[in-house]
């Protein structure tokens, strides 16, 4: 129902039964913002919407708005003094400040806003939101908003987080912690660039250049027995390759030979298939639009060969100059009709 709602016992006793006469049917609570309907009945307008913008008499059928804020009963209503229904706060208010004094009343019992569960009177509740586990604070890492009890947590899974290195010690951020130890960390064991070569060896980026210079000479017997490898596996499968060529070279004649056998055939179904193409290319050039503009086009060749018949006609019957230079490309064909 409605939330704002005026209690008849708000007011003082002796004003109490005359206040009944302004009772709302729907929340039962004097009348808020009234509205008179076309049936003539007067609710508070929450109450009205709230119910669907319909009169709770089923046998009304036209309920729709007349007026709003109805004078002669708010004139009435709101000069009246309710006493706050807060324990503890005595304070006389006129009608219609009441619901502002409830957002300001040091004695409302208001809830927690950070929603941990806590509800208490608003001149205590500050102090405790200052303190509450639920509040909400900002990382100083990653800058992102968090609960305070949760800070412990999110610390330990931060990204922009300074962490130590298990190995070289050194400070890096947890999200870089994989890209260091694959590339950085100057204390991991690293794979010989030789390892496919048969090199099991690891070294980390400081014995790098010693490594490389005491293994000299296997690194290059591994990688001339890999030579040897490769040209002794040319060499054991050279038939195969040679097979392999010759069924490709037969299937490429057999393929010639079927080209020029129907040669003929294949170039006249090209020849007609392009003359078709043609002929639709022709047919939808010719849309409305070209239409349009060959016509447009046809027009303007007949003007300039009427004007170049005036010019002839000009000359030869003496017509005055400043006719013709008054000549405009834009006017009527009827001018040089009538100039011939």
């Amino acid at each position: 129902m409605t939330t704002h709602k005026i209690e008849l016992s708000w007011f003082e006793p002796e004003i109490q039964n005359e206040m009944k006469n302004y009772i709302c049917n729907i929340c039962k609570g004097i009348l808020y913002k009234p509205v008179l309907l076309k049936c003539g009945h007067i609710y508070c307008k929450e109450c009205y919407l709230a119910n669907r913008s319909n009169c709770i008499n089923k046998e009304c059928k036209n309920s729709s708005i007349v007026c709003e804020n109805l004078p002669f009963i708010s004139n009435i209503l709101y000069n009246k003094k309710v006493l706050c229904k807060n324990e503890g706060c005595n304070l006389s208010i006129n009608v219609n400040e009441i619901f502002l004094h409830f957002l300001e009343c040091p004695k409302e019992k208001i809830n927690c806003k950070y929603k941990c569960g806590f509800s208490g009177l608003r001149e205590k509740i500050f102090e405790h939101e200052n303190n509450c586990e639920f509040r909400k604070i900002l990382c100083k890492n990653c800058s992102m908003e968090i609960s305070f009890k949760d800070e412990i947590k999110h610390k330990q899974e931060c990204l922009m987080e300074f962490i130590e290195c298990d190995l070289c010690k050194e400070k890096i951020f947890r999200k870089n912690k994989e890209l260091h130890l694959k590339n950085e960390c100057k204390n991991i064991g690293r794979d010989c660039l030789f390892k496919l070569l048969g090199c099991d060896e690891k070294y980390t980026i400081k014995e790098k250049d010693k490594h490389m210079e005491e293994y000299k000479k296997q690194h290059q017997q591994s990688f001339i027995n890999f030579i040897i490898d490769v040209k002794k596996n040319i060499e054991l499968n050279e038939d195969k390759f040679n097979i392999l060529y010759d069924e490709i070279k037969k299937i490429y004649n057999q393929a010639m030979d079927i080209y020029n056998s129907n040669k003929k055939f294949i170039t006249q179904e090209f020849e007609e298939g392009s003359s078709n193409f043609n002929k639709e290319k022709k047919f939808n050039y010719d849309t409305f639009e070209e239409k349009d503009f060959l016509e447009k086009k046809k027009k303007k060749r007949g003007r300039k060969k009427k004007k170049i018949y005036t010019k002839k006609k000009r000359h030869l019957t003496g017509t005055d100059d400043e006719e013709y230079e008054n000549y405009d490309d834009d006017e009527d064909d009827s001018y040089y009709i009538n100039g011939i």
